[in-house]
């Protein structure tokens, strides 16, 4: 429970756990709830509430990835907006293969015949509150999807997914990954050059971490994804 009592730490008791299902979070709750933590409010939904008083924590699961995702596509995508199921879990792995590329609404109409650019968008928009994807900005305004499930190696997406778990919330100014919690800030990147200009504390992921470096903090990959707490 760390991560946990890195929340608290940060002055917030508010915890938002996000997933597609509530089968996913029901086992962490009742930890929660059986833990000597006080003062706790816990609430189980779809998606981020992007609320400064609350932490989004997102409680990534790979149980039931089959079960959970084919009964979300037919529940909030297929009949809503009348697809077909093998459309639909096209478009589903097409937004999981490209979580680092920003969601551009006219490709997504032409590869899928998805019909009208308007009808594409409210697709799209069902996609990022449906629970299976965590919608992320960029400081231009670009949305990104990261998958809930991912089996994938990017290690960009395997950072933000990380501060997603830790309760983190992310937005994207690439190549920096910038991150809040509470009153705490965070940016992040893979390469010394990206966080010369970066706010608030600086971490670089790099293959041969350098210790003490401009008061940079710097870990791995592995050891980052390891990483129960960053304060």
């Amino acid at each position: 429970m760390e991560r946990i009592r890195t929340i608290l730490k940060s002055g917030v008791h508010n915890i938002n756990l996000v997933a597609p299902d509530r089968r996913c979070t029901s086992r962490f709750r009742t930890e929660l709830m059986k833990s000597s933590y006080k003062g706790l409010v816990i609430e189980e939904t779809e998606n981020l509430k992007a609320d400064r008083k609350w932490c989004d924590l997102v409680v990534f699961s790979p149980n039931d990835e089959d079960l959970v995702s084919s009964l979300i596509l037919l529940e909030r995508i297929i009949c809503p907006h009348g697809l077909s199921g093998s459309q639909a879990r096209r478009l589903y792995e097409t937004l999981a293969r490209s979580a680092l590329s920003p969601v551009c609404a006219k490709t997504i109409m032409r590869e899928h015949r998805t019909g009208t650019f308007y009808r594409t968008r409210e697709i799209l928009a069902s996609f990022a509150r449906c629970g299976l994807f965590i919608p992320v900005t960029s400081a231009d305004g670009k949305l990104y999807l990261i998958p809930y499930y991912y089996c994938l190696n990017d290690p960009a997406v395997l950072v933000v997914r990380h501060l997603m778990s830790l309760g983190w919330s992310v937005s994207l100014n690439l190549p920096v990954i910038s991150a809040r919690l509470g009153s705490q800030c965070l940016s992040l990147a893979f390469e010394l050059a990206g966080l010369q200009h970066a706010q608030g504390r600086k971490i670089l992921i790099c293959e041969h971490p350098v210790l003490n470096f401009s008061a940079i903090r710097s870990y791995t990959l592995a050891s980052f994804l390891d990483s129960s707490s960053l304060l």
